[in-house]
C-alpha cells in the first residue's frame, strides 16, 4: 500500500488507547511471529492489570519460544490459560489470538463464526488487528471483521488508524 508506515511508538500509544476505553475484553491478532507486536500488547496489558490469555497454536507456540529465549518480558502470574477466560470479568482480560489474516480455521475466525470454544465475543469486547492483510486475503479479512462487528465487537485495523491519523486536507 502506498505511504508509510506507523511508527512502533505511534503503534503503542493506540494500543494503550485503545484498551484503557475497552470496556469489555481486549483482543489483539498479529502476525505471530511479530513478538515486539506482542510485548507492545503485553506492556499495555500490564499497565492495566488485564490477564493475558493464549488463544490459536500458532501465538501459543511463539509467545512460548520468545519467552524461553528471553526476547519477551511477561510476568507468568499474568498468563491464564484460554479456559479460564470465562472465570474473569471481562474488563481484566487481554487476549492475544492468531488469525490475523482471517484463514479458515484458524482460531479468530472460529470466534468471528462464533465457534471457539473458550472465546465467545460480547457487546464491549475490543478486537484490534495489528497487521495489514497479505495481498489476496483483503476479501476474508474484510468478511471476518464484518462477522466479528455483528458479534458486537469494536474492531479496529490499520484502515480504520490511517483514516484516524490521517492529516486533513490543509493541515
Amino acid at each position: 500500500r502506498a505511504g508509510h508506515t506507523l511508527s512502533e511508538k505511534i503503534i503503542e500509544e493506540q494500543l494503550d488507547r485503545e484498551i484503557r476505553l475497552c470496556p469489555g475484553k481486549f483482543i489483539v491478532t498479529a502476525d505471530s511471529h511479530d513478538i515486539y507486536r506482542w510485548q507492545m500488547v503485553i506492556n499495555v496489558a500490564k499497565k492495566y492489570h488485564r490477564k493475558i490469555a493464549l488463544v490459536g497454536r500458532s501465538v501459543e507456540q511463539a509467545i512460548e519460544i520468545a519467552r524461553r529465549l528471553n526476547y519477551l518480558n511477561v510476568d507468568q502470574n499474568m498468563l491464564i490459560d484460554s479456559k479460564q477466560i470465562k472465570h474473569f470479568p471481562a474488563n481484566n482480560i487481554c487476549i492475544l489470538v492468531s488469525g490475523s489474516q482471517g484463514q479458515a480455521g484458524s482460531a479468530l475466525n472460529r470466534v468471528a463464526n462464533n465457534d471457539h470454544q473458550h472465546l465467545k465475543i460480547k457487546d464491549g469486547d475490543e478486537v484490534v488487528i495489528s497487521a495489514d492483510p497479505i495481498p489476496g486475503n483483503e476479501n476474508a479479512v474484510h468478511i471476518m471483521i464484518d462477522s466479528l462487528a455483528k458479534l458486537g465487537a469494536s474492531v479496529s485495523y490499520s484502515e480504520v488508524a490511517a483514516v484516524e491519523t490521517a492529516p486533513t486536507k490543509g493541515t
